[in-house]
């Protein structure tokens, strides 16, 4: 398993064959969105749910919608959990 942010997030939106196009876009956005956040080069095994809990907070502070921060907040856990 990859121990950086970025390899992790690419490795698992690559593997999902299993999801629609349309559903990986949304997986990129929000990698995006976690990597300006955290840096590319940041260890997997670093980031803390404080951390994820600020990142959350950063989003809405960037003026994304509350629906928006929600659906983000979901595939970024659901990243974690398959980490």
């Amino acid at each position: 398993m990859p121990d950086t942010l970025e390899a992790f997030l690419l490795e698992f939106i690559s593997d999902r064959i299993d999801v629609k196009e349309s559903t990986k876009k949304v997986y990129v956005r929000v990698m995006r969105h976690l990597l300006k956040f955290f840096k590319s080069d940041r260890r997997l095994s670093d980031i803390t749910t404080g951390e994820a809990k600020k990142w959350r907070r950063y989003l809405i502070a960037h003026g994304l919608a509350d629906a928006t921060v929600r659906r983000h907040s979901s595939m970024a856990r659901q990243f974690f959990k398959e980490a």
